[in-house]
């Protein structure tokens, strides 16, 4: 059921016309992409020349943009971006956030806040890559706590395939960036938590976010320029659209334990979630990906939206 809606969804937001996907507009020097999902931005403009000083070895690290931002808005921030508006001019862009990464969180797996690469297509995979890393932890974590919860063995097993399958995820991701130094996961000490907030990480984590994670894929896997990524694309979509029916399944039986009270919070955060799907203003074209320009993922989302408050949580 739940592929079939997804599909439904894809179909109905795929076109054949080229994306137009533009190339990266800066070259040369090492930049983040930082999460779009943040309480606050602020932008601000400075010479080509003023940006240089605050570089470090040609990279622009989070001291960097800590300092700089601390002058320009009086704001410390440790992530920035700069777009150039002229040959003499850029926007520094001061990310100020709590933020969530892609893909499954766990309580006790730290999100990646920023990456660094030479390109656009380099900061994505390498946050990509970090995701999938880490949520091969999160399987195994999840695993864990409904374990002692007595949860049934089938459940217990497909986490445990999960976490194999994010593997691989990690490895196809890793062959397209070998250059790159692999990105630093961070995991904390198991701690304990309620039922009803696991029922409720559950199901805004693995029913909404893993479930628009596999719609991402299979559009990348439609629209990536070569057929080696697109195939990456592909596989990655069907185990994801696998994860996110693990999710509903595990959802159905965590709702068994819970009262109508905590049922009724569960649905209220995984509504809160939707509504809180929105295309990041500053969302990059990464060259090559496949990735939905800023109006398809809109598209997406809305069609996601509407499938999914309607036959998941009305």
């Amino acid at each position: 059921m739940l592929a079939q809606l997804l599909l439904t969804v894809f179909t109905a937001c795929s076109t054949n016309e080229d994306s137009g996907q533009a190339e990266d507009q800066l070259k040369g020097v090492l930049f983040q992409q930082c999460p779009d999902d943040c309480d606050d931005t602020e932008t601000v403009e400075v010479s080509t020349d003023i940006l240089n000083s605050y570089l470090q070895d040609g990279v622009l690290t989070s001291d960097s943009c800590q300092s700089l931002c601390e002058v320009y808005t009086q704001r410390g921030s440790q992530c920035c971006t700069p777009e150039p508006l002229s040959s003499t001019e850029y926007a520094v862009t001061c990310y100020f956030y709590d933020c969530r990464a892609e893909g499954r969180k766990h309580l006790n797996i730290k999100s990646m806040e920023m990456a660094q690469g030479d390109s656009h297509r380099s900061v994505w995979l390498l946050r990509a890559l970090h995701c999938e890393a880490s949520s091969v932890g999160s399987f195994l974590f999840l695993r864990k706590e409904l374990e002692a919860l007595n949860a049934p063995e089938e459940l217990l097993e497909r986490c445990l395939l999960a976490a194999r399958d994010e593997i691989n995820h990690a490895r196809m991701i890793r062959s397209l960036i070998p250059e790159l130094p692999f990105p630093k996961l961070q995991f904390s000490e198991p701690s304990s938590r309620s039922l009803l907030e696991l029922s409720m990480e559950n199901f805004v984590e693995g029913c909404i976010h893993e479930a628009f994670a596999a719609l991402q894929a299979l559009w990348q896997a439609k629209h990536a320029e070569a057929p080696a990524i697109r195939a990456i694309f592909q596989s990655i979509a069907q185990d994801e659209l696998g994860h996110a029916q693990l999710a509903f399944d595990l959802h159905q039986w965590l709702c068994s334990l819970l009262s109508a009270e905590e049922r009724e919070q569960v649905l209220q955060a995984g509504r809160a979630a939707i509504k809180n799907i929105t295309a990041p203003e500053n969302s990059a074209v990464v060259a090559g990906l496949g990735l939905p320009t800023a109006t398809e993922l809109q598209q997406l989302m809305n069609e996601f939206t509407s499938v999914f408050s309607e036959q998941m949580i009305a």
